[in-house]
């Protein structure tokens, strides 16, 4: 027997085998369009929350007594720019000051370095360190962190040669 759905982009009918299916259901052509649709809105989305990210950080700058935000000028751009051509590539607006930071401080690192399955927020090569800026969720995370920084250590013991550290900074 066969039973209709409705497709979820266009509303049309689908005829298909069971009565209730687990997934949405699309038309073959509606499919397409819609997970078009779905990555553009993505890709917007990633600009608009990096964009929303970077002014939070402004805005942190702008509330610290003793710093002069157009000190951080050319630091800020340089961040901005990395942000916007490539969302994502932040994950907090407390990653993107960290970055103005470093920079200011001229100490050159890789962002979002990948270490096997795993990613660092700042390789700092010439130190040793892999520093991590942890938000509010780190507190809960104790455990899985201290098995993830082992791991992580390691594998840059044996990629990189030397001792090396994670630095975490609590947010």
């Amino acid at each position: 027997t066969m039973y209709m759905q409705p497709c979820w982009y266009c509303g049309g009918e689908i005829e298909c085998e069971a009565k209730a299916s687990e997934q949405r259901t699309f038309h073959p052509d509606c499919q397409i369009k819609f997970q078009t649709e779905q990555d553009e809105l993505r890709k917007t989305y990633s600009k608009y929350r990096s964009e929303l990210m970077f002014q939070r950080a402004l805005n942190y700058i702008d509330r610290q007594s003793e710093v002069y935000a157009s000190e951080y000028y050319d630091e800020a751009d340089v961040v901005h720019d990395m942000a916007i051509k490539q969302p994502g590539k932040f994950d907090s607006s407390d990653e993107m000051l960290a970055a103005m930071e470093l920079l200011r401080n001229r100490i050159h690192v890789k962002v979002q370095y990948k270490i096997n399955r795993r990613r660092v927020d700042f390789l700092i090569p010439e130190l040793h360190v892999a520093l991590e800026i942890d938000g509010a969720i780190h507190r809960f995370k104790i455990q899985k962190d201290s098995e993830r920084e082992i791991e992580i250590m390691n594998k840059l013991r044996k990629e990189h040669g030397g001792e090396w550290e994670v630095i975490r900074i609590p947010t």
